[in-house]
């Protein structure tokens, strides 16, 4: 098959400054395109695209797959799906800390969902590298801050500053809670937090997100069961 007829095949079905998706017309195949190479970043696709087939230059991903969208464009999530979303999401932060990388925070324009099953994050701005001895990042290029931004990200207001890794943690549970119980804003010192979670209390998905909005990074874990 010639360059030309290909690229007549490919049917663009997301469009992100960092990262765009063709459809492979009749076919099941999707072509994931990065802008810019990402050995580090493409790696942490891994579990959720284990028989993706990547090009040498690390640019594009060939994978097979019934449906992809951006979160964002899925409809009300239910617990089974958020159980879902952060056994993604978590994989993909593991693989990326073993290469001593991770995100700033979350934002729903750049998380796509494969097959209603699996959670990708794909971000050149929030992607960072970590001091492996301190886990500190350095933040060096402006960010925008938003409800997913933790709390030491909202208090920076000079570059560059450096911030704990666990900053992804407390973004990932806001983000749940957004998607969950269209909660905007939350932290472990608002009064009514408990009273949002009365739904889940107990549950292993209760504890996961107590265990991210602590205020306190230190106390912050990614332990999921």
């Amino acid at each position: 098959m010639n360059i030309i007829n290909y690229t007549l095949m490919l049917q663009e079905i997301i469009d992100r400054p960092y990262f765009k998706i063709y459809k492979i017309k009749n076919s099941r195949k999707y072509v994931l395109k990065l802008n810019n190479p990402n050995n580090i970043l493409i790696k942490s696709f891994s579990y959720s695209l284990p028989d993706a087939i990547t090009n040498s230059q690390m640019t594009n991903i060939t994978f097979e797959a019934d449906n992809i969208m951006l979160i964002k464009d899925h409809p009300i999530f239910t617990y089974i799906s958020i159980l879902k979303l952060i056994k993604s999401l978590t994989r993909q932060l593991i693989v990326l800390t073993n290469y001593n990388s991770s995100f700033l925070q979350y934002d729903v324009d750049n998380i796509i969902v494969i097959d209603h099953n699996e959670y990708l994050y794909i971000s050149k701005e929030h992607f960072v590298p970590f001091d492996a001895v301190s886990n500190n990042i350095t933040v060096s290029l402006p960010f925008k801050k938003t409800t997913l931004s933790s709390p030491e990200l909202k208090e920076v207001q000079t570059l560059p500053a450096e911030v704990t890794m666990k900053t992804i943690y407390y973004s990932l549970a806001v983000l749940i809670l957004e998607l969950l119980f269209n909660v905007s804003y939350v932290s472990e010192d608002n009064d009514n937090v408990m009273d949002i979670l009365t739904p889940i209390k107990e549950t292993k998905l209760y504890w996961f997100i107590l265990r991210g909005i602590k205020t306190n990074p230190k106390e912050r874990y990614l332990l999921f069961c």
